[in-house]
């Protein structure tokens, strides 16, 4: 069976896209020249708990410019102190999350667009991909690549890697069929898994002993890779999967698909036969087509106060011999009752969050003037940053107006 043909957005050779490129962004700005831009948000974003009235003050927002063309993906550092944007204009430019919010530096290398990016557990290096077929390693302080990776035979949409400490795997999902898992530290993959159709999107666990992947026909699957084998297989989504994210315990995994819903599964081991927990909806994909990005907070959040509760950074061995997050009874009361997000973008210039298990909105972030492709919350502050088809980055507090 033949598959469908794959978005082609990223196509450098497809002249209407260029030329709709060049349209979009003929007035940019040379990339690496980072604007910031301290705004209301009652004047370019809204920040409401479901209603659709902005509230009448609000912490400020930061406007990050310095992108040529369309943002793909943004990442906050594990620390929180940076935050990494992709790309199509095939760079990667980093920002302080603090103070002036300034661009520091500029990943230059790809030869086409960077869809994905993430920070390796040390801070230290970024791993990337992109439609030239390869993913490559980053020194961040030294601004430079130090490792290509070219195994694919086509576009690579998406990488992952474990937040663990001293972790250094990476799981990559590419049109030629395959999600391959690579250790950092060497250029050539220690694992491949094929599939029938594109696959583009993949997520690590967070213990590196299981990887999940979407793929064009809407399936999700999961790797044991111990056994290097398949372990189940997860549907419910009617469209191409865009992107994929763990929790912090690696015990459910978020799912974004074309098919306009946000599905969270339950992937521990002996989990009830229906994995599907909650579908979320209100976010829209439109004519464009575009691989939206999801999130999962890594904090709790107090819904009467506004308050975020972080568990503690800790692992220990699990029962299965993989690693988990430790539980020596300290972690707080207020964390255990907290309400976790999720987040996704869309193409109706908002972004949109939800409660991640109850599936209500708790959340509606306007400002974008384009498709919202990207977001990520900070990894210990109320804070989010999106990015859009606009060139444009938004980074701000999560305000709920009821509880100020």
């Amino acid at each position: 069976m033949q598959a469908p043909k794959r978005p082609h957005e990223f196509d450098d050779d497809d002249d209407a896209y260029r030329n709709k490129q060049l349209a979009l962004h003929s007035a940019s700005d040379a990339p690496g020249k980072g604007k910031r831009q301290r705004v209301t948000s009652s004047a370019l974003s809204t920040y409401v708990s479901g209603a659709s009235a902005a509230p009448e003050a609000a912490p400020p927002t930061m406007r990050l410019e310095g992108h040529a063309q369309a943002v793909y993906c943004v990442k906050f550092s594990p620390d929180g102190t940076a935050l990494a944007s992709a790309s199509h204009d095939r760079t990667v430019l980093l920002w302080r999350t603090t103070e002036d919010c300034a661009s520091f530096v500029e990943l230059r290398g790809h030869k086409n667009a960077v869809l994905d990016v993430r920070w390796m557990p040390d801070g230290q290096q970024l791993i990337t991909a992109s439609p030239d077929n390869t993913l490559r390693l980053w020194d961040a302080s030294a601004a430079k690549s130090v490792r290509k990776f070219t195994e694919h035979a086509s576009f690579v949409h998406a990488v992952d890697v474990s937040p663990r400490d001293g972790a250094q795997l990476a799981v990559s999902a590419s049109d030629d069929g395959t999600a391959k898992v690579w250790d950092t530290r060497q250029r050539e993959s220690v694992a491949t898994f094929e599939e029938d159709y594109q696959v583009l999107a993949c997520a690590m666990a967070p213990a590196c002993d299981m990887v999940h992947t979407g793929s064009l026909d809407g399936d999700i699957r999961t790797y044991d890779l111990r056994a290097g084998k398949l372990c189940r297989t997860m549907r419910g989504h009617a469209d191409a999967i865009t992107d994929m994210q763990t929790d912090a315990e690696g015990s459910y995994l978020l799912s974004n698909a074309m098919d306009e819903t946000l599905r969270v599964w339950d992937v521990r081991s002996f989990a009830p036969k229906q994995r599907c927990t909650m579908v979320a909806e209100g976010h829209t994909h439109g004519f464009e087509r575009n691989m939206l990005r999801c999130a999962w907070s890594k904090w709790r959040r107090d819904a009467s106060t506004g308050a975020v509760h972080v568990p503690p950074p800790t692992w220990s061995d699990g029962d299965d011999g993989g690693e988990r997050p430790s539980d020596d009874g300290d972690i707080d009361a207020s964390y255990v009752s907290g309400d976790v997000l999720i987040a996704a973008g869309s193409s109706d210039r908002c972004l949109n969050i939800w409660n991640a298990t109850t599936g209500a909105s708790v959340f509606r972030l306007a400002g974008h003037k384009g498709s919202v492709n990207a977001v990520d919350f900070h990894p210990s502050e109320p804070m989010v940053a999106s990015g859009g088809q606009d060139r444009v980055i938004m980074l701000g507090p999560l305000v709920d107006e009821s509880s100020a």
